[in-house]
């Protein structure tokens, strides 16, 4: 078995090596960028390219650096952007109802909760009473008491799924 340190080495060496075979592969593709291309036909008829002639038959190319952008090219681009943009409204706005939804779906919860305390009070209570203006207790009749647990039986009803 391999000690944890060791493996965390290998990973940073792995990690290294992989660093600068990147950064060689990025300096040879930069080097071509530059170089000469040739062209020549050998003996058989095969056309090949490189950046070094064999002989003197070869043909120097001329390559251009950036291809250069048509109409159409341009048109195709301007409908990419048009799309891309669309798409990430598209994407906003279901992440904005994703949220309304949740937060929606919270204030059910709460006031379900809510709900449910407030009718298992109501149940459990020996009386229930209100307060009148001067702040005494006016303790509720039959009825009353009856219309209050029904209401809150509606609040559960209608906030609990």
């Amino acid at each position: 078995m391999i000690p944890m340190q060791e493996i965390r080495w290998l990973d940073a060496n792995c990690r290294w090596l992989v660093a600068v075979v990147c950064g060689a592969f990025c300096l040879k593709a930069q080097g071509l960028y530059g170089a000469e291309i040739y062209k020549w036909v050998d003996d058989h008829g095969t056309a090949h390219y490189g950046e070094r002639p064999p002989n003197k038959g070869a043909v120097k190319l001329t390559v251009t650096a950036k291809p250069s952008v048509g109409i159409r090219d341009q048109e195709r681009f301007r409908r990419q952007e048009r799309l891309l943009k669309v798409f990430e409204e598209e994407r906003q706005e279901k992440a904005a109802a994703a949220q309304e939804k949740r937060l929606e779906k919270e204030k059910r919860n709460r006031n379900c909760m809510l709900a449910r305390r407030q009718l298992f009070n109501y149940e459990r209570a020996s009386m229930l009473y209100k307060e009148d203006g001067l702040g005494n207790r006016v303790v509720f009749e039959h009825n009353e008491r009856v219309e209050a647990e029904r209401g809150a039986r509606e609040a559960v009803e209608h906030w609990c799924d």
